[in-house]
């Protein structure tokens, strides 16, 4: 089984490296492969789809990248992070697009939301410390295999304390602990389990 996890292009709801890796960490505790999907790295459409049609569940801050979910399996488990401050322009507040939760329950997809902070960290955009993938490939396997091995990620590099600061989201932790449970089959049904702030 495994997570295709969605990286938001440009920088408005680009999500916590922290974070990131956090998700990452809590998948392979569970067995759980982990691919990184990124809307700027420039993969062919056919890989795309593959991602998300062969994907048990499927991360993502909100945005466009999740209408690809229209190919993925009845069952495909779902977690949307809305942004939660009200001065940034995607914030969900006052109110929340739930425009993928709907789509989601047409699909016969698991769906989950919640909301996600702002935080602030190092502008490292010359490195993409967690990809995964070969962005250059019309071959979808590529993607499936690379999935499968962490090594083939890049580290992050190293940036002195006068680099440039970005604003990058991150969500709650217990929330996207026991959706990884639940994905990996060993969690808490999701409507008991604690710390879902959930919307539907």
């Amino acid at each position: 089984r495994w997570l295709l996890l969605v990286r938001r292009s440009g920088r408005s709801r680009r999500l916590a490296q922290a974070f990131e890796a956090a998700a990452m960490g809590l998948a392979a505790e569970q067995g759980l492969r982990v691919l990184v999907y990124d809307s700027d790295a420039g993969w062919h459409p056919r890989t795309v789809l593959r991602a998300f049609g062969c994907a048990h569940g499927i991360m993502a801050p909100h945005g466009a990248g999740l209408v690809n979910m229209v190919v993925s399996r009845v069952g495909t488990r779902v977690l949307e992070l809305h942004p939660s401050e009200p001065s940034h322009p995607a914030s969900a507040i006052p109110g929340l697009n739930l425009c993928y939760l709907h789509m989601a329950r047409a699909l016969g997809l698991h769906y989950t939301g919640t909301l996600m902070h702002l935080e602030e960290e190092v502008d490292n955009s010359e490195v993409e410390g967690l990809f995964v993938g070969d962005s250059d490939s019309e071959d979808a396997g590529d993607a499936r295999r690379c999935s499968g091995h962490h090594d083939c990620a890049r580290a992050p590099g190293q940036l002195g304390e006068s680099a440039p600061r970005r604003p990058v989201w991150a969500g709650d932790l217990d929330t996207l602990r026991g959706w990884i449970g639940a994905l990996a089959g060993g969690g808490a049904d999701l409507g008991e389990a604690q710390g879902f702030r959930r919307f539907d």
